[in-house]
């Protein structure tokens, strides 16, 4: 006998199967839903700890900046408990100078915030979000306007600011192909701060374990994908665990164009050695 008479087209031998992977897609969604309600609930404690932070900190440039990273910090971390994501390290974190990361995601941002204080350029674009963007501009983010003619100039002189406040400065220059890796020559004009300040520059690399059908889903995204798709990335990792590699921070010669080819070449080989492999969790 077909279950096909009810209209599921299934065997009758493999209801209890069905009944079981219904369960188990019920228990997911009551899950995400249950992290999604907790966040919603978690984003006006958010920005009233802002608030006073802002009312206790002095406003002078080093110690505000150094406030706002800690605070963004902070809330990463709780960020990463809510969705259930469990974060190892592979290699030294740095505490200041200029981080190329090659994850250009939202999750990538907060778990690498989660690992460390830091500050993020991004694009424009980001602090038009809801939710994310004011959080984003809240913890120091710096936005560039592509459109601008001289916005570019505007942000590289911040970047030597927040480097000279010995704090960590993330930066996004490449774009990943559908394998993860940086297909595409980085992006020169961000490394100028580094090449002028001689600062160490760092690699990351971000990886998952997870079931293969959830490593589908989640697919290849960065900060220029849809708002809507960044919301699909995160839902598809909660739970999972994220191994972030960083390669030892270095100073290196060279002008800006130089110092992008080297790291571009570093990005690649540790995502080829797939460094996240075989991790334990922290």
């Amino acid at each position: 006998m077909l279950l096909a008479e009810l209209g599921l087209g299934i065997p009758f031998g493999s209801g209890r199967g069905v009944l079981r992977l219904i369960a188990k897609r019920a228990v997911h969604g009551i899950r995400a839903l249950g992290r999604a309600v907790t966040l919603a609930a978690l984003y006006p404690l958010a920005l009233a700890d802002a608030v006073w932070l802002r009312v206790v900190t002095s406003r002078t440039g080093s110690e505000l900046a150094h406030a706002r990273a800690a605070w963004l910090h902070r809330w990463c971390r709780i960020v990463c408990r809510v969705l259930g994501l469990r974060v190892t390290q592979r290699g030294f974190t740095p505490v200041s100078g200029m981080v190329v990361a090659d994850d250009a995601s939202l999750l990538g941002a907060v778990l690498l915030c989660a690992t460390c204080p830091c500050i993020f350029v991004v694009g424009e674009k980001v602090k038009r979000w809801p939710v994310v963007g004011p959080l984003a501009k809240l913890g120091g983010t710096l936005f560039l306007d592509a459109g601008r003619r001289h916005d570019l100039a505007r942000i590289n002189f911040m970047i030597q600011r927040v480097i000279r406040c010995r704090l960590l400065v993330v930066i996004f220059p490449g774009c990943n192909d559908a394998a993860g890796t940086a297909s595409r020559s980085f992006t020169s004009a961000l490394f100028q701060p580094a090449a002028e300040l001689g600062c160490t520059l760092t690699v990351t690399a971000i990886g998952f374990d997870r079931p293969r059908h959830r490593m589908e889903t989640a697919g290849v995204i960065s900060f220029q994908s849809a708002r809507w798709a960044h919301l699909r990335h995160f839902l598809a990792h909660a739970g999972t665990q994220a191994t972030i590699s960083f390669s030892p921070p270095t100073f290196r010669r060279g002008d800006r164009k130089q110092l992008a080819q080297q790291l571009r070449r570093e990005a690649l080989n540790i995502k080829r050695s797939g460094a996240w492999q075989g991790s334990k969790t922290t």
